[in-house]
């Protein structure tokens, strides 16, 4: 699996509560895999300020297409269990890991990024 791009939120600043959105290209299949991962505090206000480990919370499998891709990605940027809508400025902090278009949100980027993993498992 090629990782597409991800996004990371936390609550203003508080790392130990992290949420990940991660979204990775299966080759077989031709499948977009979107996994969402959480932290959160270990102890209390007077405890060492640690967090517990990333935990998948929950995860999707939609076809290999833009449009699929980005309708399941703006799902769960809007599920309200998670910070992205809240404190992940979305649109602004999204990277897309193998392609120049870090920062756009839309269907042209994950197009483009669609195709450069694409590229990549050829290449192998």
């Amino acid at each position: 699996m090629i990782k597409l791009g991800h996004l990371k939120a936390n609550i203003d600043g508080d790392a130990r509560y992290t949420d990940t959105l991660s979204v990775f290209y299966n080759e077989q299949g031709d499948v977009v895999l979107l996994e969402v991962t959480e932290t959160g505090a270990a102890s209390g206000m007077d405890g060492d300020g640690s967090s517990y480990a990333p935990r998948v919370s929950l995860t999707d499998e939609v076809q290999a297409n833009p449009k699929a891709v980005m309708a399941a990605i703006k799902l769960m940027i809007a599920n309200p269990r998670f910070n992205f809508k809240r404190y992940g400025k979305p649109s602004k902090n999204w990277k897309w890991e193998h392609h120049m278009h870090s920062g756009n949100l839309n269907a042209k980027a994950c197009a483009a990024a669609l195709e450069s993993a694409r590229h990549i498992t050829r290449d192998e």
